[in-house]
């Protein structure tokens, strides 16, 4: 259980911080400035309140990614598995790493794009809309 002898047992608790803070690497160092994509880790789990003295055998990990483009999508999945592997092998450990792309980004057409902007500017005044957005990397289900 690694409570009583912490040297006897493999730490996943810091092999899963060190894996959170490695991901931020992958767009920062892999992903070309020019291409948008967001990696949010969104649960951890990993041990047990009512027993803080027993190290946990087993941490997830759950989360999303989103891009433009399914080269960066792939690029993400393939560095996200080599960045769990090293560390598990680094740490003794195993790692399993499940990865579901779906989906596929909505960009919207620019001849319907400049129709939705002109009967905004119609509804609310030219002064109210911006027709220059950036795209953005936010999730969403309803397209």
């Amino acid at each position: 259980h690694g409570g009583a002898s912490p040297h006897l047992a493999t730490d996943v608790t810091v092999l899963q911080a060190q894996f959170i803070l490695s991901l931020q690497t992958i767009i920062s160092r892999n992903v070309s400035s020019t291409d948008s994509a967001v990696i949010s880790v969104g649960a951890i789990q990993g041990g047990s309140f009512s027993s803080l003295n027993v190290m946990p055998s087993e941490i997830r990990i759950g989360g999303t990614c989103r891009s433009f483009t399914k080269e960066v999508r792939n690029l993400i999945e393939r560095r996200m598995k080599e960045l769990a592997n090293g560390l598990a092998q680094t740490y003794g450990c195993t790692a399993q790493v499940d990865y579901d792309q779906f989906g596929t980004p909505l960009v919207n057409h620019d001849e319907q794009t400049s129709r939705a902007i002109k009967a905004a500017e119609l509804t609310v005044g030219k002064e109210n809309v911006d027709g220059n957005m950036k795209p953005l990397t936010a999730g969403e289900d309803f397209a």
